[in-house]
């Protein structure tokens, strides 16, 4: 996510970043679940934001599940942030390609120490900053743990598949969660852009890495949940 412009082979880079949404007052460069356009608008929403960075001369390049699949991206670093262990891929999504050998596998399946589900889901809301949501019971310690950045409902099937105790992904609904259980597995739901921030803070400091100057925005949350 980095954006330039300039003339003759001469000009500045500034990055900005800010998960999922530019507001109306900042211009950024947007990640996951990004700036939906088909055309540019003047007025609210997506297509007036795309706009009003398009007159500013912003450039904006989004990422969404080609980042969550690549090596080292978002699901690689949720993965790595809840601290699990000999780390495979696993959840094909159509319209992730394969980058840099990942497969265009969008999940991660590891394994953390064995503990109990309570302390797992006080672990990712520590981790998360979140108030994580537990989905079913679970007869003893859990220990293989699959992970999905963002909203990973859809591949609770493939989760199930890879003999994992938990699920950690966001916006599982009522259903998903029956559907979970009955596969014989638990859930632990912290919300769809807690568990993005890993990957977003692991792309602000590789780009930060490759250009002159960058603004960190990361700690301004989109989350349009609040707590007390």
């Amino acid at each position: 996510m980095w954006g330039g412009w300039g003339g003759g082979g001469v000009g500045w880079w500034c990055v900005f970043f800010f998960n999922d949404t530019a507001t109306t007052e900042i211009y950024t460069l947007s990640l996951h679940d990004a700036l939906p356009i088909y055309t540019l608008i003047a007025g609210p929403g997506a297509e007036g934001r795309a706009l009003r960075l398009a007159e500013a001369g912003v450039a904006v390049v989004c990422m969404h599940t080609n980042f969550d699949a690549a090596t080292g991206g978002t699901a690689d670093s949720l993965a790595a942030a809840l601290g699990l262990s000999d780390v495979i891929p696993f959840g094909r999504f159509d319209d992730a390609h394969d980058v840099d050998g990942s497969e265009g596998l969008i999940g991660r399946v590891g394994t953390v120490s064995p503990q109990s589900l309570g302390a797992l889901a006080r672990t990712v809301g520590r981790v998360l900053r979140s108030e994580a949501r537990i989905a079913g019971r679970s007869a003893g310690p859990v220990n293989r743990v699959a992970v999905l950045p963002g909203s990973g409902s859809d591949f609770i099937g493939a989760a199930a598949s890879t003999s994992c105790d938990v699920l950690v992904t966001g916006d599982v609904s009522h259903h998903r969660a029956r559907e979970a259980i009955e596969m014989g597995i638990c859930v632990i739901d912290p919300g769809h852009a807690p568990t993005e921030r890993p990957g977003v803070a692991a792309l602000y400091s590789f780009v930060e890495s490759i250009v002159g100057e960058a603004i960190d925005m990361t700690a301004i949350d989109d989350s349009p949940w609040e707590t007390d």
